[in-house]
């Protein structure tokens, strides 16, 4: 696909549904009902970035590959973490002179799995290993990239109670990372097929995106040992809004406000509410 193609991650319900799932017949081979490997008939071939138009690059390899992911847990809510996998179908065409293609393939599921670096008691209603879907086809060689959820925000709840209790250490200067391994799965013709696995890296924190402001705003990073919450009262505007299309995952900084005097009802980002005789912040 052309760079040009872009598909947009807006419109889900903010945890980046999809998934993949297998159509197609081979032409004159019969096929069985039966659930069966896909080997290298279909395969995840990296994790795609978005664009600050929250955009999917349909490209492969170079600045479109995301290596790793981060996902700060310590914001005013938890948030998932969104995966856009770049899927590939290798099947050959057999469509000859038919308008048909017995080997298109309609992506329609994956199966996730969340790895955690210590043992975790994962709540009943939210367990390590789940399904995604949606829905998208791919004709012979054709590759599509696609977004899935690979940590619900019940993960992270998990988590951010995880480095509260100090299970996992949160220092900033800390790395902790989670896994996830995810199999595309479908049908191709009548028979059930998924993937090989793929694994990716999160690296997961507490505050670790919250850091970086300079000018007026620098004393407000924040810090494990002793946290600053700006109160939104304060602020006359707030230039540090990080990631558009989750503001707790990959990149930032995200600056988050405080909007009770305990300095625990927090905003993120941060909305400016100054109020008059408030020593201001900002421009």
């Amino acid at each position: 696909m052309k760079r040009s193609e872009r598909k947009s991650v807006m419109g889900h319900d903010g945890l980046g549904r999809w998934g993949v799932m297998l159509a197609a017949g081979l032409g004159s081979v019969a096929l069985a009902t039966s659930c069966t490997d896909a080997n290298d008939s279909l395969t995840i071939v990296q994790l795609q970035k978005v664009d600050e138009a929250c955009l999917i690059s349909q490209e492969s390899g170079g600045t479109d590959r995301l290596v790793e992911g981060v996902l700060d847990v310590g914001l005013d809510k938890p948030y998932g973490y969104n995966i856009y996998p770049l899927v590939s179908n290798n099947l050959p065409s057999t469509a000859e002179n038919s308008s048909i293609e017995p080997n298109r393939v309609s992506l329609t599921g994956a199966e996730i799995k969340v790895m955690a670096p210590i043992d975790v008691t994962w709540p009943a209603n939210c367990p390590p290993t789940f399904n995604d879907a949606s829905s998208a086809n791919l004709n012979p060689g054709e590759r599509g990239a696609l977004s899935l959820v690979g940590l619900r925000a019940c993960h992270a709840a998990v988590i951010r109670d995880l480095f509260v209790s100090r299970k996992l250490d949160p220092s900033l200067g800390e790395t902790v990372k989670f896994r996830i391994n995810m199999r595309a799965q479908g049908r191709h013709g009548g028979t059930s097929i998924q993937s090989d696995p793929f694994e990716f890296p999160i690296r997961v924190c507490y505050g670790c995106l919250q850091t970086g402001f300079s000018g007026a705003y620098a004393e407000f990073s924040f810090s494990s040992s002793q946290p600053k919450v700006l109160a939104c009262d304060r602020m006359v505007e707030n230039p540090y809004k990080g990631n558009p299309c989750n503001p707790a995952q990959d990149y930032g900084p995200v600056l988050c406000c405080a909007q009770d005097a305990s300095g625990e009802k927090l905003v993120c980002p941060g909305i400016p509410a100054l109020k008059p005789g408030a020593a201001p912040v900002g421009p």
